[in-house]
């Protein structure tokens, strides 16, 4: 299903659900409205969606679809650069965690998403510590490869930013392995990118070019 059809769906259901006053229905469009606007790219609606189902969350007391809510929002702000109100947003969902009963895939992925507020305002000491725990944590739940390698890619990119070029190298090849494990395509692509421009950085040209060579290979495969 198109994400439009699928926006179109849900605007019909929400006011079903409300005149049949299925609350929880309204907050559960709501939040889906928000994730699909958001792919479109249309941020202002979807703070919106979000902020009318954290409302109605708050009320019901529906803690974890609230921590969902909060952490969703906090996406959106960081995508339109509002890092501090997405910080705030981050730390309300993480705040609610101990109340939610295995919750910990949660945690990795918050964690994951501060470094990245982090990383982006330029303070990457804390974005490499957020990211760590993130791997840690997932690490704990046993996650997959595939899962695992975005934690990988996070701390090699913010190992690079601190011009730890042998640190990044080591996380982007072990990225790397579990992004091939998951047929990751577009991420193995970035990642023999990133891969070729430490080498380039440290003045190792040759493979560079080879690891510049096998992503440009895959983007083309990939049209």
């Amino acid at each position: 299903m198109s994400i439009c059809l699928s926006i179109q769906y849900l605007s019909i259901a929400r006011p079903l659900f409300n005149k049949l006053e299925y609350v929880v229905n309204v907050a559960i469009v709501d939040n889906y409205l928000g994730l699909n606007h958001a792919a479109l790219g249309k941020y202002k609606d979807a703070v919106e969606n979000y902020q009318s189902a954290i409302l109605i969350n708050k009320q019901l007391k529906n803690v974890e679809q609230l921590t969902l809510n909060y952490n969703n929002l906090a996406d959106v702000l960081r995508i339109q650069g509002q890092y501090d109100q997405s910080f705030a947003y981050y730390k309300k969902a993480m705040s609610l965690l101990k109340d939610i009963e295995g919750a910990e895939y949660l945690n990795n992925v918050i964690f994951n998403n501060i470094g990245m507020v982090h990383y982006a305002k330029g303070d990457y000491q804390k974005a490499l510590e957020s990211h760590l725990k993130a791997l840690r944590i997932g690490q704990k739940l046993g996650m997959s490869e595939p899962e695992l390698a975005i934690d990988l890619n996070n701390i090699a990119r913010t190992y690079l930013a601190l011009g730890g070029y042998r640190k990044a190298m080591d996380f982007f090849k072990l990225a790397l392995k579990g992004f091939k494990t998951g047929d990751q395509k577009g991420n193995i692509a970035t990642c023999l990118g990133n891969i070729g421009e430490v080498y380039r950085l440290i003045d190792q040209y040759q493979s560079a070019i080879s690891y510049f060579d096998q992503a440009v290979s895959i983007l083309n495969e990939l049209g």
